[in-house]
């Protein structure tokens, strides 16, 4: 390669383009700085010192190259001067305080960003504090620089420096140190990328949930036992394996139990300097390869080992690939534009000898980053002493003390592969006695003293001779108007019926079925059916009668409490109807209840004995069930009574005050949001059926009723706040909104806090776990991401390993539930119950259930949700299990396989059917076979027919792949609209020249479309020029479309003029094509085109 001359353009490496790109992203950015400080103590002279940097300086082009943007992409210039040495005279500071002011300088140096247009990528700083005492701070862009960079600037400053002592000529340069040879030239090989497959599910994140707010990464150092290290030494060595393999094997097994996945992959810096020609250059000659490790259970460690060694051998071989190549550019570990490939970087280095400048003592003092690179670093550098480890981590991700747990586990894996490398690396205790103590201590909640007698329906019968005459229900009447009821005819009504359910034969533990629309014939059932013993089973009347049998039989219900108009359909069932208006007529009819006469008050005389067991079933609720079967999960007394118990305490109502029931009655909210009120003496306020859905309604009904509570899965409560925001009503009576079923989003959590003066709470439980079982009040301005928050009172939330051992606190774990909190199980389902409900291992006949959830616990004790360990997801607030929709799928005439994935707010199924059927036809009649079969949200949206299911090397179907496919379907099915602004038209403009495509629709994503990091940089660069002058990369990537951009800069002063201005430019550049064309056409005799 030949050596260019200063002043000239040079191409970017493939490293350097990646690195540009996040400049551009984010030019505040100073996580790439590399900042180190070397202790000069002695009689320093800073004219020969002086001489050393300015000589380094040419002799390295790398240290005085500018980066430009150009119209074919950037490009490096190398300048004339390098960068001078700058002198900071401490001396006059007071000598106490002369390290702290250092501090402050050097952190004040590395927290200001690089102008890599003018200023260049590298700063020198000398800070003296005396004759005999300075510090040579040396600041570069990693663009520039990396680890072995810092040695052969150690080694030539010595040389330099010495000559410049002495009065000598600067010895000459070292064979290889043409910084020209390396510039606009990386090797890059053409071998296969590595599979995408390889890398971790999610987000990638290690410490999920947890850290804090801030900017300053957590870090925490500490040095490993030499005694283990020496052991783990000895296995590498027998295994033919280098340290930096047994440290690999280490990192990931320790990956793998924190984030409880079997694959791990880590980044890992590889060098690129091949032979005697790099050996003295100073630049990015450095690439980061993906190594991918599985940890399955049973391996030993010496087999994870020697995978760790074959994945380094195999890495090495691929080495000069890009890491957005080779990781698969497409899979982003972290949550924001921009974030890294792999989530942890992975280093191991030998310690980098100082400079030996004469009559000086020198030692290295490496300067921490201002910003974090990697969610999580791990860095270990041997020396004469043995490892010392370094961890650095986002502080988003993680804290200081959570770090140190991190690296008090790896020493317990250091210990445990070197002295019993045979043994599993799932049987390693990463948690001693103390803390399995204090993570059970901090997984429960406070504990509150529960009457034993009490029932479900005795939280409402202490409150009503109380309260005999005040309102307790109000509900619609069907003609416009609403009708209030008081509790004591509430209670007199639930008694009369009650006396009928008795005389059907109800007794203790028999479910009884409440098939109706919902109003005041909702509390009055379920109250009767309670005080006779039995069991509720709310059913929906939107179902289809085929779901409605398989429910009735699985949940062994035979009588059914119902409205009048449903009579003949619940007999066309096979169950006994029971009209609940024959209970509610003569209620409705008589004047308010005053003197308690004829009033039913709560006596034993319609109860069950006014004790209630706590084991005793209170109500069955269905979930969706894998196997194409849905699961009857019976609560008892004991949870539910603790839930509305706990609502009680830690949220009281005054009494008189209004709670909007709304929520499905066949989704367990409804049953707390049902009781809650009653049970403190205040008002329930009815939805009328359907209501629920329309957010106006909702508005105007909480205004009206002047509601002080009400519930919302987050899908739903996005809308309100829409019709809220629409109207400008603030709703001043709501006092508190709660959240559940769903996750709920920080924005959206923060524009509640926005339009709302309520309190905002996020509460999580499974049906399983009578309700919830989680609660957190969010913070007004969602500064604090939205946890699940902290167990309620009698409820254990432990996180736990696959083989329920406690995890440690910033780790990944599945969600195991105990205490009041837990069902009896699910109906006639033995083996399902004994596989989710389990034994406590520490606690003789207590149970846990394993929710199936994935999250951590954070420092401060909140509990974080991440995910679930199998497929099954929630859609606007219900447990979906896609497979049992795919099983009823494949029992369909014609379907030889299904599989159901989701997509936004649907279900998309993809169905393999048989080569002789008709596509429209078949889709036509397994859509309405399912509409019988299935409620309306189980029913796929769409159901598209594919050759073959695609699958994953398991065997197993690559649900990845059917999401993607959704995505198009979803695409496709959407017409892309035409631009419709000024700005729209200048914008599709702008990205038609860049992507070189003739249209781009509204909605076209600019990646989708064809775009990569480079074609966003022009993109931008244009815009800037063309529309706003101040509109960053990082706001180009949060809004990759046509319309989402316009719609973000229509409210920017002297945009629309810009755009305007643009389109008239455009068109008379349009204009004077046309007029040269046809002039050409003329002078050649030929028609004008």
């Amino acid at each position: 390669m030949s050596r260019p001359r200063d002043g000239r353009r040079h191409p970017l490496t493939p490293g350097q383009r990646g690195l540009w790109f996040l400049h551009h992203l984010d030019p505040q950015d100073t996580a790439y700085h590399c900042c180190t400080a070397i202790d000069l103590v002695g009689p320093l002279r800073p004219a020969a010192l002086r001489h050393a940097v300015r000589r380094l300086g040419r002799w390295h082009d790398t240290l005085r190259t500018v980066f430009v943007d150009g119209p074919e992409g950037p490009w490096q210039v190398v300048r004339d001067e390098p960068p001078p040495l700058r002198l900071v005279d401490l001396s006059r500071v007071p000598g106490p305080r002369q390290d702290d002011v250092a501090r402050h300088l050097i952190g004040e140096l590395g927290r200001r960003p690089f102008r890599l247009r003018d200023e260049g990528p590298a700063r020198w700083v000398l800070l003296r504090f005396g004759p005999t005492r300075h510090l040579l701070v040396l600041d570069l862009h990693h663009l520039v620089f990396d680890r072995d960079s810092l040695a052969v600037i150690c080694a030539e400053l010595d040389g330099c420096y010495t000559a410049g002592l002495n009065g000598r000529p600067t010895p000459a340069r070292p064979d290889g140190g043409d910084a020209s040879r390396v510039v606009g030239g990386w090797p890059v090989t053409a071998s296969a990328p590595l599979d995408a497959t390889s890398g971790p599910d999610g987000d990638g994140r290690i410490f999920v949930g947890g850290g804090r707010v801030g900017t300053r990464p957590s870090r925490y150092t500490t040095r490993l036992d030499g005694a283990d290290l020496i052991r783990l030494g000895e296995l590498c060595a027998a295994e033919y394996a280098t340290p930096f393999m047994g440290l690999l094997a280490v990192v990931g097994a320790l990956l793998s139990r924190y984030t409880g996945r079997a694959a791990t992959v880590v980044g890992a810096p590889v060098s690129l300097r091949d032979g005697a020609e790099h050996t003295h250059v100073v630049g990015l000659l450095v690439n980061v390869v993906p190594l991918p490790l599985r940890v399955d259970p049973g391996q030993s460690m010496r087999a994870l080992l020697r995978q760790a060694r074959n994945v380094v051998l195999d890495a090495l071989e691929r080495r000069a690939v890009p890491l957005s190549q080779s990781a698969g550019a497409a899979r982003r570990a972290g949550p924001e534009p921009g974030g890294p490939p792999v989530p942890v970087l992975l280093t191991y280095q030998i310690a980098t000898p100082p400079p030996r400048l004469p009559g000086l003592e020198c030692t290295l003092r490496p300067v921490p980053a201002a910003a974090a690179k990697y969610p999580l670093t791990v860095a270990v550098t041997a020396d004469d002493r043995g490892w010392e480890l370094d961890l650095e981590a986002d502080p988003r991700h993680a804290t200081e003390d959570e770090l140190a747990a991190f690296a008090r586990h790896l020493a317990v894996l250091v210990r445990a592969f070197g002295h019993d490398p045979g043994s599993p690396v799932a049987t390693v205790e990463l948690l001693d006695d103390a803390a399995r103590r204090a993570a059970l201590r901090d997984s429960s909640g406070p504990r509150t003293p529960r009457d034993p007698a009490a029932g479900l329906h005795t939280l409402v019968s202490t409150v009503v001779p109380g309260r005999r005459d005040a309102v307790a229900v109000v509900t619609p009447t069907g003609h416009g108007d609403r009708h209030h009821v008081s509790y004591a005819t509430m209670w007199r009504s639930a008694g009369a019926l009650a006396r009928t359910l008795r005389q059907q034969g109800v007794t203790a533990e028999q479910t009884v079925a409440v098939l109706q629309p919902r109003g005041i014939g909702i509390p009055v059932s379920y109250l009767a059916i309670l005080r006779v013993g039995g069991a509720v089973l709310p059913l929906d009347p939107a179902d289809p009668d085929g779901r409605l049998r398989v429910l009735l039989a699985e949940a062994g219900a035979a009588i059914v409490v119902t409205d009048r108009r449903l009579t003949d359909r619940v007999a066309a069932l096979g169950m006994t109807p029971v009209p609940v208006q024959d209970a509610l007529r003569p209620a409705a009819s008589a004047p308010a209840v005053t003197d308690g006469a004829g009033g039913d008050p709560p006596t034993r005389r319609h109860g069950t004995g006014g004790r209630t067991n706590p084991e005793q079933a209170a109500y069955v609720l269905f979930t969706s069930g894998s196997g194409g079967r849905p699961k009857a999960v019976v609560v008892p007394h004991r949870g539910i009574v603790n839930r509305v118990s706990w609502a009680r305490e830690s949220m009281p109502l005054r009494p008189a005050e209004r709670v909007l029931f709304k929520t499905s009655l066949v989704f367990d909210v409804s049953v707390a949001e049902l009781f809650w009120p009653l049970a403190c003496g205040a008002c329930l306020v009815v939805a009328e059926p359907g209501g629920e859905r329309d957010p106006a309604y909702l508005v105007d009904l909480i205004r009206l009723e002047q509601v002080a509570y009400t519930h919302f899965v987050p899908s739903m409560l996005a809308p309100f706040l829409a019709e809220v925001a629409a109207t400008g009503d603030r709703l001043t009576s709501l006092r508190t909104v709660v959240c559940s079923g769903e996750a709920l989003a920080d924005e959206l959590a923060r524009r509640a806090g926005t339009l709302l003066d309520a309190r905002l709470h996020n509460l999580y439980g499974p049906t399983e776990a009578s309700v919830e079982v989680l609660a957190w009040e969010c913070d007004r301005d969602a500064r604090i991401p939205v946890a699940l928050g902290r167990p309620i009172a009698n409820i254990q939330c432990r996180i736990v390993d696959d083989r329920m051992r406690p995890v440690p606190a910033a780790a990944l774990g599945e969600l195991v539930l105990g205490g009041a909190c837990v069902a009896r199980g699910y109906a006639a389902r033995p083996g399902l119950t004994a596989a989710s409900f389990v034994p406590a291992p520490d606690s003789v006949g207590a149970r846990l259930y394993r929710t199936g959830d994935y999250g951590h616990r954070a420092s401060d004790g909140t509990v974080h949700l991440v995910g679930r360990r199998d497929q099954q997801i929630k859609l606007l607030g219900r447990r979906i299990e896609p497979d049992e929709v795919s099983a009823v799928l494949r029992r369909q005439p014609g379907i030889m396989d299904a599989v159901v994935v989701s997509h936004g707010n649907r279900l998309v199924g993809f169905a393999v059917i048989t080569a002789a059927v008709d596509e429209p036809a078949i889709r036509t009649r397994v859509l309405a076979a399912l509409r019988v079969e299935l409620p309306a949200y189980l029913v796929p949206a769409v159901l598209e027919f594919l050759p073959r299911i695609p699958l994953l090397r398991t065997g197993k179907a690559d649900r990845a792949a059917l999401t993607v496919l959704a995505e198009r379907l979803a695409r496709r099915a959407t017409p892309s609209a035409a631009p419709r602004t000024e700005l729209e038209h200048t914008l599709a403009r702008a990205w038609r020249a860049t992507l070189d495509a003739p249209e781009i629709g509204l909605h076209d994503g600019f990646f989708e479309a064809g775009g990569d990091s480079l074609a966003l940089l022009r993109l931008h660069r244009r815009l800037v020029q063309e529309v706003a002058p101040d509109l960053t990369v990082r706001e180009l990537f949060r809004y990759p479309s046509v319309a989402a951009l316009a719609g973000y800069l229509a409210d920017r002063p002297g945009v629309a003029g810009a755009a305007a201005a643009a389109t008239a430019r455009a068109a008379g550049r349009a204009a004077r094509r046309r007029a040269a064309t046809g002039v050409r056409s003329r002078a050649e005799g030929g028609r004008p085109a």
